[in-house]
């Protein structure tokens, strides 16, 4: 399963496929935990990274660290745990924003730029000439922009597991394996009908 993670990452990689390909990577992991427990699904990430930085490269290792695989097994997890869905995607929202979060001070430190202060000036500026627009006075503190960036990073991430959620309920269901954690009963009914 780690394989099978490893080589569609970079292939989707290799490919710019990352957008798409980042609703099937946690699905090898996620087996894994409903299949064998919360350490195997953790020694499968960490082979997964392994393969990668023989494959891709330290950077691209981490990057997939960051981004899938703490999420992954943070549902794995949660849905092995059969948890509500009302408590696993806040769980798994918040290791994907703390996936962003590495994500961000990594490239800082690869590219050498405090990337953090370019977000918060760009935005800052934006929402200067959107002001000058509205022919609204003043700007936004730094903190005001700090909390939209985060709140909007926090919606992003739950959407996603969300997403992930209904996606993974029908495709689970139709693979044969137990529903995703303690499945609503809208969220099974339209699993039935899709599948």
């Amino acid at each position: 399963m780690a394989a099978i993670t490893a080589v569609i990452y970079t292939l989707a990689s290799v490919a710019r496929l990352d957008s798409y390909a980042s609703y099937f990577l946690p699905l090898p992991t996620i087996l894994v935990a409903l299949r064998h427990g919360h350490t195997a699904a953790l020694r499968a990430v960490l082979v997964s990274v392994l393969l990668l930085l023989v494959l891709t490269g330290p950077l691209r290792a981490a990057t997939f660290l960051c981004m899938h695989g703490a999420m992954a097994v943070a549902l794995g997890v949660a849905w092995a745990a059969r948890l509500p869905w009302a408590l696993s995607i806040p769980l798994a929202a918040a290791a994907r924003c703390t996936g962003y979060a590495a994500y961000v001070a990594l490239s800082s430190w690869a590219t050498g730029e405090d990337l953090v202060a370019l977000l918060l000036a760009n935005v800052r500026a934006l929402l200067g000439q959107a002001a000058v627009l509205l022919r609204a006075h003043g700007a936004p503190s730094d903190a005001a922009v700090a909390a939209a960036i985060l709140g909007l990073l926090a919606v992003n991430a739950a959407v996603y597991v969300a997403l992930l959620h209904l996606l993974y309920a029908v495709m689970l269901g139709a693979m044969g394996q137990p529903p995703p954690g303690r499945v609503p009963a809208w969220a099974g009914r339209l699993a039935q009908r899709v599948a």
